[in-house]
C-alpha cells in the first residue's frame, strides 16, 4: 500500500507539459464554468508529483464524491471481511426481528429467516411481532436533505433495521373507462385514487407520497390501453415496514401470524439467544453495491455503523468524528472538510480536491476500495462514459450529481504507462448548460490526462 499523503500542499511546482496544462486550461475555461468554481488536482501515484491545480484548496460541495470518504474510511476501519448480522428471537409469545444496520437486507433473505424460524418449531405467532433497529438512532434523514425529495427512492429513510432499501413500488394499470384505474401496492401503504381511466394511450399519471405518512395520491388518468406506472416510494418508519414483510414471509413459510399482527418497537433483552440469523455479504462486495450504483442509504449506513462500532453511538455525527480522526491518523489534511452525511445528498457536506486527493492516494493499494470504484464505459455510474476511448475499461472513479453540483475523481492510466490520481470538483456551473455539460468536460479533462508524456 502507498504511504499516506504527507504534505500535499507543498508538490511543486507543476509537473504537466505547457502543451497538457494549456489543453487543461482551455477546458476549464469553458463558458459554462465561468459562473462557477472548479477545483481540481492530477498527481501521478508513480512519482508522487503534482502534475496539474486548480482552486485545490477551496471548499466544494462534493455530490457523491462523498462516498469516496466514507468507502474508504468503513473499508480501512472495519475491514474488507466485516459483515451485519439481522437476527429473530423469540421472547415469550413474542417474535422480535433486530438489526444491524444492514442496508442490504431485503425480502428474499427475510423469506430465508421465515424458514428457519418455522423449521425451529415455530408454526404460529401468538404474541407481538416486535422490531430492534436500536443499534442507530432516531435520526432517518441527513442533516440539510431536502424535504421535497422525501418521497423519493434515493432519499430513503435510514434505520437500524431496513428492507428492500426502504422504498415500495406502485403499480397502476388502466381499469374500465371512466374509472378510477387498478392499483397494486404494499398494505403498508394507504392508497387515494383520485385518477382516472380514459380512451387511447395516454399517461398522466401523478403518484406520490404525503409527506410524513404513509398515504399514496394517484391523479391524472391513464389510457385503457396504456401500459402499466410504476413508481418506487420511499416510507416512513422503516423498521416498521420490514417487521411487517416479515410478517409476510413468515405466513408465506407456513407460519401462522393474524392479519391483525401487533407491530412494535422492542429491543431484545440481555443474554437472549437468536433463533436465527441472516448475515450480509462481506463489506469488500458491499462497497461495490454502495458505490458503483452510488446508493445513498448504503452511504447513511456505513457512516452510521462506524458510529456504532468504531465510536460511541451509532449517529451520523459520531460516524463523521471517526471518519474525521480517521482522516488525521493518515495524516490527510481535513482543512475545509464537512461531513453532513455519507452518501453526499446533504448540499451542507464540503470537502476540498486536496482532501479526495490524500484518500485516494492512501488507498491506492486497496483492491477492494480500488475494485468498488465505477469503471468507465463498463459499469456503475460511468457505464455510458468514456465509451470508445482511451479511458474505457481504464479509468475508476466516483461520479457525483446535485443540482449545480458535479464531481469526479479517481484514477486513470495514461497512455504512456503512467498511474495517475484525479479529482475534479465543478460548483455553481451554468444552470442551463446543465450537468451533461459539466460531466463532458469532465471526461474532456480526463482524456487529456491520458495524453501526458512519461518524459518531461
Amino acid at each position: 500500500m502507498l504511504a499516506p499523503l504527507l504534505c500535499l500542499v507543498a508538490l511543486a511546482p507543476l509537473q504537466a507539459p505547457a502543451s497538457i496544462r494549456a489543453r487543461l486550461e482551455k477546458t476549464l475555461s469553458a463558458q459554462a464554468l465561468r459562473p462557477g468554481l472548479v477545483g481540481v488536482r492530477v498527481v501521478s501515484l508513480d512519482t508522487g508529483k503534482l502534475l496539474f491545480e486548480r482552486n485545490s484548496d477551496k471548499s466544494l460541495m462534493p455530490a457523491s464524491n462523498m462516498k469516496i470518504v466514507t468507502c474508504a474510511a468503513t473499508l480501512a476501519l472495519l475491514g474488507p471481511s466485516f459483515t451485519y448480522t439481522t437476527g429473530v428471537y423469540a421472547v415469550g409469545d413474542d417474535l422480535i426481528l433486530k438489526g444491524s444496520g444492514d442496508p442490504s437486507l431485503d425480502f428474499a433473505r427475510l423469506q430465508k429467516l421465515a424458514e428457519a424460524v418455522k423449521a425451529a418449531g415455530v408454526t404460529e405467532l401468538k404474541g407481538k411481532l416486535l422490531y430492534d433497529a436500536s443499534v442507530f438512532d432516531a435520526e432517518v434523514l441527513g442533516e440539510g436533505w431536502q424535504w421535497d425529495d422525501e418521497e423519493f427512492s434515493f432519499s430513503a429513510q435510514v434505520s437500524g433495521l431496513s428492507c428492500d432499501e426502504n422504498v415500495a413500488v406502485v403499480i397502476v394499470k388502466p381499469g374500465a373507462v371512466g374509472e378510477a384505474p387498478l392499483v397494486e401496492a404494499t398494505p403498508y401503504f394507504t392508497i387515494e385514487n383520485k385518477a382516472t381511466t380514459v380512451d387511447g394511450k395516454e399517461q398522466a399519471l401523478s403518484i406520490g407520497r404525503k409527506r410524513g405518512q404513509n398515504t399514496v395520491v394517484i391523479t391524472g388518468k391513464i389510457g385503457e390501453k396504456a401500459d402499466a406506472k410504476r413508481t418506487a416510494l420511499t416510507v416512513e418508519d422503516p423498521a416498521r415496514f420490514a417487521a411487517l414483510r416479515f410478517a409476510e414471509a413468515l405466513r408465506t413459510a407456513g407460519v401462522t401470524v393474524p392479519e391483525d399482527v401487533v407491530l412494535e418497537s422492542g429491543k431484545v433483552p440481555e443474554g437472549v439467544t437468536a433463533l436465527t440469523v441472516t448475515v450480509s455479504k462481506p463489506l469488500s462486495q458491499l462497497a461495490a453495491d454502495f458505490m458503483k450504483p452510488s446508493d445513498n442509504l448504503f452511504g447513511e449506513c456505513f457512516l452510521k455503523t462506524l458510529g456504532a462500532i468504531k465510536g460511541k453511538a451509532g449517529s451520523t455525527a459520531e460516524g463523521a468524528k471517526v471518519v474525521r480522526e480517521w482522516l488525521k491518523s493518515r495524516s490527510i489534511p481535513i482543512t475545509g472538510f464537512y461531513q453532513a452525511d455519507g452518501s453526499g445528498l446533504s448540499r451542507m457536506n464540503l470537502v476540498t480536491a486536496q482532501l479526495l486527493m490524500g484518500i485516494l492516494r492512501d488507498r491506492a493499494g486497496d483492491a477492494n476500495f480500488r475494485a468498488a470504484m465505477p469503471i468507465g464505459g463498463v459499469d456503475g455510474t460511468l457505464k455510458n462514459r468514456f465509451k470508445n476511448t482511451s479511458a474505457q475499461n481504464n479509468v475508476r472513479a466516483k461520479t457525483g450529481t446535485l443540482t449545480g453540483a458535479s464531481s469526479l475523481s479517481g484514477y486513470v492510466t495514461s497512455k504512456a504507462g503512467e498511474r495517475l490520481v484525479f479529482s475534479i470538483l465543478m460548483n455553481h456551473y451554468d444552470r442551463e448548460a446543465g450537468a451533461s455539460t459539466a460531466r463532458a468536460l469532465q471526461d474532456a479533462l480526463v482524456l487529456t490526462l491520458l495524453d501526458l508524456p512519461r518524459k518531461r
